[in-house]
């Protein structure tokens, strides 16, 4: 009786043995397939994504969500979109915000041991896996924000108009714009905007005025420590503050998570030849704010500076600056100034001065409507010691206010037609002008192609009613290396003030042909017959762009 026990006690041993190996390929399992915490931090921070460098990103996906360690409770706050082997490239979630440094850690299942030797026991076993024979998902390599970029474009054109009873008139304009992103894989960016030009006109000789013209849009160097902290020096436009004009000094900026600050100390330029004047000193600061969300990003700037002339207080005043983009269908703009300074006959106050006002909104109803509306109010600006003499009649100026509508539509797919209406007024009736303009155009032409266009545009101010309706024809072959265009106009003007009322036709077209991918030219002959002389207009435009990317080699 007693031997049926011991084998059922061996047996029951037996299924023991057998369940504890399963048990420990469970806890195995477990442990190699359960949460890991892989812990990374901020290393780079643009207005639209965040970077996080990892020691691995082995175990994280795209499309995963990454955590904040700032806290005791971890809070879901990035959204990884690219990935390399140690960096992830992340969209921020809604109210976080980010500087260089911040601790971020990923909660991820790590699955590699086990499906390795998954994968290892399948091969030996000669059984197939499901995975067998479909590609590995591809990483996207994350983009270097310290490689090195380089694009500019140069052009020389030539502007030649010739008349039967005048001498004529040539003008050469060459025009150079250079963008250098992290020169040398460095923190350092350079730009510059040139224009240079010549004119050849006996009428500028006689006059003796300036035929050779050097003008300096941009020209700076912009040093970015981190991703919060930037100096700029040189000629270069603040466009958190664009109201302001170019700026010929140095401009610091640093970003304190979703504010920032900034200061400015530097020059106007010169305002008779738009050069370097170191008599008109400027100086002041601002702060501002950013909010940028999935769907929603706005701008908002307020700032103070002042200009002075020769030492002395020529204007102070507070700019505002706002922009935002809401949910990708409305984008609005503002921006103010008011004075806060005024120097009339040796009095000074500190009287205020609305100057300028103006604001645009554009709403996208859908991908084929589209209304945009604005409105301005300016005051000519007074400068008190720079022009002493016309302080009296600038302040009794009035506000030309402005107001404009736009209307774009694309009724069809190869449709597309706009409107637009504008107003400029004052109160006292002066510098008054009513605009209408109106187009249609048409692409992928049945059986000849090309895209045909007419416009409409009729203009009315003081003196002068003028209407123009031009038809323009346009093509392009050989996958776009040579191009040709065709074009009418007929422009009837009417002078309020007299009895001229000239009617003009205007005859053109343009040839342009694509030497290489970087170079290409192009050629516009215009004829215009006139009673008492013919006039012809020809321009030629040779064109070099260049784009260059190096990868920050590690």
């Amino acid at each position: 009786m007693k031997a049926p026990r011991a084998i059922h006690a061996t047996q029951k041993e037996k299924n023991n043995m057998k369940i504890i190996p399963l048990f420990a390929f469970l806890v195995l399992t477990f442990s190699v397939n359960g949460q890991s915490v892989l812990k990374g931090k901020v290393s780079f921070v643009t207005s639209k994504n965040v970077y996080v460098k990892f020691v691995s990103t082995e175990g994280i996906s795209v499309g995963d969500t990454l955590f904040s360690n700032s806290s005791k409770k971890p809070k879901p706050c990035l959204v990884v979109n690219r990935l390399s082997s140690s960096s992830s490239v992340c969209t921020p979630l809604a109210g976080f915000s980010f500087q260089k440094g911040d601790p971020i850690e990923s909660k991820q299942i790590v699955k590699k041991k086990v499906e390795k030797e998954k994968k290892t026991d399948d091969k030996k076993s000669g059984i197939d896996s499901p995975l067998a024979g479909k590609k590995a998902t591809k990483k996207v390599r994350v983009i270097d924000t310290h490689a090195q970029r380089l694009r500019g474009r140069v052009t020389a054109a030539s502007y030649s108009n010739i008349r039967e009873q005048r001498s004529p008139s040539n003008r050469m304009v060459y025009r150079m714009s250079f963008y250098g992103d992290n020169i040398a894989n460095s923190n350092v960016s350079v730009s510059s905007n040139i224009n240079y030009r010549e004119i050849y006109d006996a009428r500028y000789e006689k006059a003796d005025r300036d035929t050779k013209i050097l003008r300096v849009y941009d020209l700076a160097a912009t040093y970015r420590a981190d991703s919060s902290f930037s100096i700029t020096l040189g000629r270069k436009i603040n466009y958190k503050a664009s109201s302001l004009g170019v700026i010929d000094g140095i401009q610091g900026e640093k970003f304190l998570g979703k504010y920032y600050v900034g200061g400015i100390l530097g020059f106007r330029p010169d305002y008779q030849n738009y050069g370097i004047n170191t008599d008109l000193l400027e100086y002041g600061t601002y702060v501002g704010h950013v909010t940028q969300g999935k769907k929603i990003y706005s701008q908002t700037t307020l700032g103070l500076l002042e200009q002075r002339f020769l030492g002395k207080v020529d204007r102070r005043y507070t700019y505002f600056q706002h922009s935002s983009n809401w949910h990708r269908k409305l984008n609005m703009f503002g921006s103010f100034e008011i004075d806060l300074f005024q120097n009339i006959n040796g009095k000074k106050s500190s009287d205020f001065r609305l100057t300028n006002i103006f604001v645009s909104s554009r709403y996208r109803f859908s991908r084929r409507f589209s209304l945009g509306v604005s409105y301005d109010s300016r005051l000519r600006v007074i400068y008190y010691e720079t022009f002493k003499t016309d302080i009296e009649r600038l302040l009794t100026d009035e506000a030309r206010q402005g107001f404009r509508l736009r209307l774009n539509a694309r009724p069809f797919k190869y449709l597309n037609v706009g409107a637009s209406a504008g107003k400029r007024f004052q109160r006292d009736g002066q510098n008054k002008s009513e605009n209408i303009n109106g187009y249609a155009s048409y692409s992928n032409l049945p059986f000849i192609g090309g895209r045909f266009s007419v416009n409409y545009n009729r203009n009315e101010s003081n003196y002068l009613v003028s209407n123009i309706l031009g038809y323009r024809y346009s093509r392009s072959f050989n996958s776009g290396k040579f191009g040709t265009e065709f074009y009418y106009r007929m422009v009837h003007y009417d002078y309020l003030i007299s009895e001229l009322a000239p009617k003009l036709n205007y005859f053109g077209t343009t040839l342009r042909y694509r030497l290489s991918r970087a170079l290409a030219f192009s050629i516009l002959g215009e004829y215009v017959p006139d009673k008492i002389s013919d006039k012809y207009r020809v321009n030629g435009r040779l064109t070099y762009r260049f784009s260059q990317k190096k990868s920050k080699k590690k």
